[in-house]
């Protein structure tokens, strides 16, 4: 009877002393950024947001044949 309680006191405190140690952690470096990167935004984008529609120029939506608008840019970090 004294085994069966021993072998599970054991196996409880193995888990609770793994659960204290720390996690190895690894960094890794990205690939690229966004400011080794440029990213390419479309000037002119369908209102109803169909995708595909994106456009460097004005034009038709090719989904839902709407006017193409002028695209917000994207705010940076910089603007806030």
């Amino acid at each position: 009877m004294l085994r069966p309680v021993t072998g599970l006191l054991l196996a409880a405190v193995l888990l609770l002393a793994a659960c204290q140690s720390e996690p190895t952690t690894t960094t890794a470096t990205p690939a690229a950024t966004s400011a080794t990167t440029p990213v390419h935004t479309a000037a002119y984008v369908c209102p109803m947001g169909c995708q595909g529609s994106e456009s460097d120029k004005p034009g038709k939506c090719p989904v839902c044949e709407m006017d193409l608008v002028a695209s917000q840019p994207a705010a940076t970090p910089a603007d806030k």
